[in-house]
Order: structure tokens, then sequence, then C-alpha cells
């Protein structure tokens, strides 16, 4: 059995005081508490879809990041400290990585976006929803990003050298996804949930890639715990996690 490491916290933080004085739109969504902390209603699309908008211009020069009020706004906190530590286990493990492949990259592509301003890496977005691609590849050619937004198969356009990113849906029944209606399906639910779509990506670890993936459940950990390389992950009390493993290790870990 691998020996598992203690899983490592990483955190990061915006100014939304400073994105406030600079972006007026994003001004009317928050309030000041009485000890001067910025108040932000995280269940307001709206105000999401803003502070998300301001992040990315301010940030990382990204414009007009925007995603539909039926879709899932990421929380760009937690992706940014995923990204940092995708470089990390790159860096460590010396990959020689060529591209950035994201795993069901929605109506954002924000791992793509991230990852080229951050590092320089050219990605593969790859989606089931024409709808989603579209979205996400106008944001980049308006942005001038170098990546391909593509349809089709999830792993259908993986190769040699590339590292997966991934955050993969997290409701596995019609029921918990009443929490979160307004979320369109393919962004949120999939039968088995997170852990049978990660295992789905672990049988489908046949390329001499480095896999990764984020997972939203604390007790998803607990279906992969021959793999060695996690970390969790904070933006306020938001908490995810993030999983790593390389091609050789596959077939030791599919069946766990």
């Amino acid at each position: 059995m691998i020996q598992k490491k203690q899983i490592k916290k990483l955190k990061h933080k915006f100014n939304n005081r400073t994105l406030a004085q600079h972006y007026p739109q994003f001004r009317k969504y928050i309030q000041i508490s009485n000890k001067g902390e910025t108040i932000i209603d995280y269940k307001n699309q709206n105000a999401l879809n803003e502070l998300n908008k301001s992040i990315m211009d301010y940030y990382f020069g990204i414009r007009e990041f925007t995603v539909p009020l039926t879709s899932m706004v990421p929380a760009l906190g937690c992706r940014l400290n995923y990204i940092e530590w995708v470089k990390l286990q790159v860096d460590i493990s010396k990959f020689p990585i060529t591209k950035i492949y994201d795993v069901g990259t929605g109506f954002s592509g924000v791992l793509i976006f991230l990852a080229y301003r951050l590092y320089g890496w050219k990605g593969i977005g790859v989606d089931t929803s024409e709808q989603a691609i579209n979205h996400a590849r106008s944001i980049a050619q308006s942005n001038h990003i170098e990546c391909e937004f593509k349809v089709g198969d999830l792993f259908q356009f993986l190769e040699d050298g590339m590292v997966t990113v991934c955050n993969p849906p997290f409701y596995d029944d019609q029921e918990e996804r009443e929490y979160n209606r307004v979320i369109q399906t393919q962004e949120t639910f999939v039968e088995g949930g997170e852990v049978s779509f990660v295992k789905r990506m672990l049988e489908n670890s046949t390329k001499n890639c480095m896999y990764t993936t984020m997972l939203g459940r604390k007790s998803s950990l607990n279906s992969f715990q021959d793999i060695n390389e996690k970390v969790e992950l904070h933006q306020g009390n938001n908490i995810r996690f993030a999983l790593s493993w390389t091609q050789q290790k596959e077939q030791q870990l599919i069946n766990k």
C-alpha cells in the first residue's frame, strides 16, 4: 500500500474592498460590516458573477468573464489554489508537460484560463455540451488566450504529456440536486457522484499523463486512500480537495 502523506492546506484570498473600489457593478452587491469587512451574498448568482468578473479582470487581465445564470459560478480562490498545486506537482515530478487538459471544462473554462495566465500553459478544454464549449471559447477569443475548446467524449483528445485538471460533478442523485435547482444538470449531477466520476478517470488513465482532479467532499477521499498526493483547498468557509496520480499507478488504484 502506498504510504499516505498528510494533506497540505492552501489558501488564497482576494481583496474585495479593492475590487469594489475599481468595479461599480460589483460594489453594489457588497456591504461593509461594523468591523469593516466586506459582506457578499454568496447565494446570489448575479453577485458571484460580478465578483468573478472583477477578480479575473483585476488580477488576471481577463475581461468579460461571466457565465449564464443557469450555470455553476466557479469559486476562484479554490481553483487558483488548485492550479498552483498542479504546478507544484509538475515541478516536483519534473513532468514534461505539453498542455493542460480540462475534463468537463463547463461554461467558464476557468482552469484553462488560470493555467495560461499564471504559467503560460496552453490547454484543451473538453465538454459534452456544445453550448458550454461555445461560451468558454468566446471568452478565450475575446481575450486572445491560446487554447482549444472541443465538444466530445471527455477523454477523447487526451494525449501523452498532458496534465489533466477537473472539477467533477458532485451530486449523485436527483434528490440531492434539488438543493441546487438553478444549476444545469450536467455540471453538478452524474450517476454515482464525484467518486464514480473520478473512478472513471482512473479507468481512463492509460496515457503517459499526470492526472489531477478536485473533489468537493472530504468523505470522497475515503474511496481513494491509496492516492498519496492530496491537498486541501480553502476559500473562506469553502473547502475543496484535490488528488494527483500518474499512469504508472493507475492499475493498482482503479479497484480501490
